[in-house]
């Protein structure tokens, strides 16, 4: 039993041609087997060319362009004159405005806490607390979570980058770190940097701002100058018509080119002050300000937390054996220790002058500090750059600029370990605070007057056995000894 084949809508060619006036070439397509035509099927360029060709090959005939274009447009357009193919125009009117719901996400990001979303979506989302009005039923505090289209320079994300790892870095365990972390230098480069940027990009607004500045005040000259000519013109026109008659004083005075001209004037002023109001300050120059005191705290944080956490951290020397990184891989090149070389009969022969003598180290320093002389050359790229740093200087505050007023050294007493009374800067103004504070110091001259003196160094006292007269000479030469606070040093 043969397959179902599915039927096809064929139609003549003759009446395909036909409705395009082109029926006197349909032997031509008869000739060549294309006598029927499936009106159903969108058919393409390459297959439009196709018949044409086939049809040119198996006559020997040729058509030329005009006919050419017409047949291939016949054949082309057939499908969109099709049934069900003829659409009619639609006014832009008649389409129905399309109302789609908020994206998913967006609604439901708000019902989660800020720190808990990602930081790229903290960027675009800000979120503001409103209380309720009274009479108002719900929730008395309501969180609006708006979206933020606008974006700041690179350098505001930068920064807050900086922040997060500093804030990563605080949270860490310092015996999991070293005394002077190359880490916290980089992030210390990083912010000083950032600053750099920022004090470059306030100049520049600001520089930018004051020829705005001048524009302003050059369009407000200007309001000036026209609204005089305006009241100039004015004048002019009255006191030119002072014998006309009553009747025709105003008719003649609104006709006048003084007038007219007066009119001008008085637009131009309006004009001026209109577009010299619109000047406004760039609202970035106060967020960059911020940055760079921002970028600044977070680098006495770091200094702070070095500080705070010094006798937690571990030692190179410990660092290196316990598998801890000491410090970033700069490429220095390392010196490699000289070895014998061989000669022409394979014995080791010692090189001259390569091997320097060996230093002697003094053991009581060595018990203290044994660290001490031991220099990376990484550590000596650093001290440098930081005394580089250290000479640079600041530039003058400007104008704007006001420092923060109360007691610093009150702002400071949980990071320092308190405030020592005696260190404070007080302006004793009464008499009797004063006195007190003479007594104070009579008392303290009086203790310190009490105490015992500290003996003479044991590199002294040895030697005065050895040879007593060089001794005298010695304590002749050092003068008096001076009272400390505290316990005697031991030898």
């Amino acid at each position: 039993m043969p397959k179902d084949k599915k039927n096809k809508d064929l139609m003549s060619t003759q009446v395909l041609l036909a409705a395009s006036g082109l029926d006197e070439f349909y032997k031509y397509f008869d000739q060549a087997g294309h006598s029927m035509f499936d009106s159903m099927t969108h058919a393409s360029d390459l297959k439009v060319e196709q018949i044409l060709l086939e049809v040119e090959a198996r006559n020997g005939v040729t058509f030329n362009n005009a006919v050419r274009i017409k047949l291939w447009k016949a054949l082309r357009y057939q499908w969109f004159r099709g049934p069900g193919k003829g659409l009619d125009f639609v006014e832009r009117v008649d389409v129905q405005q399309l109302h789609l719901p908020p994206l998913e996400w967006q609604e439901q990001d708000s019902k989660f806490k800020f720190g808990d979303l990602e930081s790229d979506r903290q960027r675009q989302v800000v979120r503001k607390i409103k209380q309720l009005a009274p009479g108002e039923t719900g929730q008395s505090l309501q969180t609006f979570q708006f979206e933020v289209y606008t974006r700041s320079p690179d350098l505001i994300y930068e920064y807050r980058d900086l922040e997060r790892c500093v804030q990563e870095w605080e949270r860490r365990n310092p015996r999991s770190m070293i005394q002077e972390d190359m880490r916290e230098e980089v992030m210390r480069m990083r912010l000083k940097g950032v600053v750099d940027s920022a004090n470059a990009s306030i100049a520049v607004r600001r520089a930018r701002a004051q020829k705005l500045k001048n524009y302003s005040s050059t369009l407000v000259v200007m309001q000036l100058v026209m609204f005089g000519l305006c009241v100039m013109m004015l004048f002019t026109a009255f006191t030119s018509l002072n014998d006309t008659p009553a009747q025709l004083m105003l008719i003649f005075f609104l006709s006048s080119k003084q007038f007219l001209s007066a009119m001008m004037f008085f637009t131009a002023s309006i004009v001026a002050g209109v577009v010299s109001e619109r000047a406004k300050q760039d609202p970035l120059i106060r967020e960059l300000k911020k940055t760079v005191l921002s970028c600044e705290r977070l680098i006495e944080r770091i200094s702070d937390f070095r500080i705070a956490t010094e006798e937690l951290r571990l030692q190179k020397n410990e660092a290196s054996n316990k598998g801890v990184p000491v410090g970033l891989n700069l490429n220095v090149s390392q010196e490699v220790p000289d070895e014998d070389e061989p000669d022409m009969e394979g014995r080791q022969v010692r090189q001259r002058g390569k091997h320097k003598k060996k230093k002697e180290l003094d053991e009581a320093l060595e018990l203290w500090a044994p660290d001490a002389g031991k220099l990376d050359s990484q550590e000596i790229q650093m001290m440098q750059k930081q005394l580089a740093q250290s000479f640079r200087r600041l530039g003058a505050p400007g104008p704007e600029f006001q420092r923060q007023g109360g007691n610093r050294m009150r702002n400071f007493h949980e990071r320092l370990g308190g405030v020592a009374e005696d260190d404070l800067c007080v302006q004793i103004t009464s008499k009797q605070q004063q006195k007190r504070q003479a007594y104070v110091e009579k008392l303290k001259e009086q203790a310190l007057a009490k105490m015992p003196k500290n003996p003479p160094p044991p590199a002294l006292a040895m030697n005065a056995h050895q040879d007593p007269q060089r001794n005298r000479t010695a304590l002749a030469l050092q003068g008096p000894p001076t009272a400390t606070i505290g316990k005697p040093q031991l030898p």
